[in-house]
């Protein structure tokens, strides 16, 4: 396994530099997180506002209308007429003084003009008119479609000018209050209109810059308040809605306003749809329309037909999610008004909404203000551009300055590795290099030592030559024969660490094993000449021996042989007295063995 040698200013470099890398990413992370949430907090509640105050803006607007034609049924010469007609006055002088009131109501005050048309009905059905009135300004407005004499009908004429999308025909059911007076309730596609309930027909648009809106409502006798007297059904230029549509308030550069609702005829969802009903699970799907254009902006068209027709299709709503969850989901906020940052609109373009419901009892209306995905995200991107600027630039920054800053705090390191390794170093290994070593930023080695460290140790350090006394030649002579290590050169220094703590102990060291050295040869010299006196006494010593075992050997062979030899004679004799007197003579040989070896054994 091949090991690969790292300086340890490489080391520390990498490891300042990964951990600086590790901060920065840290921080630009939370630094996009932070910005990011707080970024699209605003956009969504800027467009979560603007569709809240176009809608309130259209609830005004609305109720503007409901109050018009609720004065035009509250006029005491319509209702007298209808009291004469119910009577059975059918005359056209019965009602000269309704027509005369209504031209009023259709001229406006300061130049406005809102209620355009108007027609009557009797109290108990709606299959015919008993009086109708088109203001004068609108009477040549041409209508999209043919009348009966295959020309294109126009506004107030008689039998083609009522256009009848907004004259709805509905069931009138009566209802006895009492003997005097009876109450109608009208039934229209399931919808009740009543004397609290009116109902809106509409938008129907007319041309591409004019549309028209109706309210249809009972006329209850003033002196009553519950005798239904007929039907007023009223026209009104849809101008205060399209007006809000087409406002360019606080729609940037690509944001347009769209306006929707139900696909029906009377403008409401059935029971168990909307977001306040007590059914909370809608339908996944639904029709539902666009009832007026969206903004007309020069360069932006989004929506294809939509933008343009004049009856566009009807959709389903999943294919728009922000109709859906703006009417079937409640936010708790004003006008059920919300947000969704990141969608796709019916024809699926990626986009961003702001929502809010219309509050107004006659209608389901829903306002979507629609701005395009990348004006609403683009700070975040152009944030994360400047983000990712910003760290990549530190870290360039970072790449530049780490090692050299690496390479100067590692130099008290790498100090004690250079006054350490000669402790390991060969016998003949140049020392010189190490005792002559200057304290500054260039104080390696040598170049072999600097081409080991590195491409950075090839460029920076180099030899610096330093004149030494002879004492320190004298103490660098030593140290090499000793192998003692050499002292670390520390300068003088503000802050005291861990590091200049190893540096001290380490020179102490190194003064302390000189001193030990210096010790050691004393004691080597005593102890040789102990050992040169002890030697001399061994040889003497060694000489007594050879001469004490000679001698001894000689006086123990002596009475030996005695006892050997008598022993044979007394072996070849017969005689007893010869035989006992060889036996005195062993005898006496033996006593004198015993002599000698007891002699011996005490001396030792």
């Amino acid at each position: 396994m091949v090991k690969m040698r790292i300086p340890i200013r490489e080391q520390l470099g990498c490891l300042v530099l990964l951990a600086s890398m590790i901060g920065l990413a840290v921080i630009a992370i939370a630094t996009w997180m932070t910005n990011h949430s707080f970024v699209l907090g605003i956009r969504s509640t800027r467009l979560t506002l603007t569709a809240s105050l176009k809608a309130a803006q259209l609830s005004s607007s609305l109720a503007l209308m409901q109050i018009l034609a609720l004065q035009a049924a509250n006029r005491l010469s319509p209702q007298a007429a209808l009291q004469r007609y119910n009577a059975g006055n059918t005359s056209d002088g019965n009602w000269v003084r309704t027509l005369e009131d209504y031209d009023a109501i259709f001229t406006g005050r300061s130049g406005t003009q809102v209620a355009i048309q108007a027609q009557i009905y009797p109290a108990n059905s709606t299959d015919f008119s008993i009086f109708n009135r088109t203001a004068y300004s609108v009477s040549d407005v041409v209508l999209p479609y043919l009348g009966r004499d295959g020309r294109n009908a126009t506004m107030g004429d008689p039998r083609d000018g009522f256009i009848p999308q907004l004259y709805p025909k509905f069931q009138v059911i009566p209802t006895r209050m009492n003997a005097t007076f009876t109450e109608y309730r009208g039934i229209y596609d399931g919808r009740t209109i009543d004397n609290e309930s009116y109902m809106l027909s509409g938008p129907y648009r007319v041309n591409s810059t004019f549309s028209l809106v109706s309210i249809t409502l009972p006329i209850i006798n003033n002196t009553s308040s519950i005798e239904t007297l007929g039907w007023l059904t009223v026209v009104l230029d849809a101008s205060l809605i399209t007006s809000v549509i087409d406002a360019l308030e606080g729609l940037d550069d690509t944001g347009v306003t769209m306006l929707f609702g139900p696909n029906n005829a009377t403008n409401n969802f059935p029971p168990g749809y909307l977001y306040d009903s007590a059914n909370t699970n809608a339908p996944k799907n639904a029709e539902v329309q666009f009832l007026i254009p969206p903004t007309v902006r020069p360069n932006i068209k989004r929506h294809g037909q939509y933008d343009t027709a004049l009856d566009p299709p009807p959709f389903d709503w999943a294919r728009f999610p922000a109709i859906r969850k703006g009417f079937s989901k409640a936010t708790g906020a004003t006008n059920n008004a919300g947000s969704m940052i990141d969608t796709r609109d019916e024809d699926g373009t990626h986009v961003a909404v702001g929502y809010a419901v219309v509050n107004s009892p006659m209608v389901d209306w829903l306002v979507l203000v629609e701005q395009a995905h990348d004006e609403v995200w683009g700070p975040i991107y152009n944030l994360r551009k400047v983000i990712l600027a910003c760290v990549f630039g530190t870290m360039g920054a970072m790449l530049l300055l780490t090692f050299p800053v690496a390479h100067y705090s590692s130099r008290p390191i790498r100090r004690l590795r250079d006054a350490t390794r000669k402790t390991v170093a060969p016998m003949n290994f140049d020392d010189d290099d190490f005792s002559s070593q200057n304290d500054g930023p260039n104080d390696d080695s040598d170049e072999a030592l600097a081409r080991k460290e590195g491409f950075f140790g090839s460029i920076i350090h180099y030899r610096r030559n330093q004149k030494q006394s002879r004492a320190e030649r004298k103490e660098a002579e030593r140290r090499r024969q000793f192998r003692i290590p050499t002292k670390v050169k520390d300068r003088k220094h503000f802050i005291h660490d861990e590091l200049t703590d190893l540096t001290t102990t380490f020179n102490e060291m190194t003064d302390e094993l000189m001193m030990q050295y210096e010790k050691l040869e004393e004691r080597v010299a005593q102890r040789t000449a102990e050992l040169e006196m002890s030697k001399k006494a061994a040889e003497a010593a060694n000489e007594s021996k050879t001469l004490f075992i000679a001698n001894i050997s000689h006086e123990l062979k002596t009475p030996l042989n005695g006892i050997m030899g008598m022993c044979a004679v007394c072996m070849s004799e017969e005689d007893p007295q010869k035989i006992r007197r060889s036996l005195g003579i062993i005898y006496k040989s033996g006593d004198l063995l015993l002599n000698l070896l007891t002699d011996l054994l005490t001396f030792r």
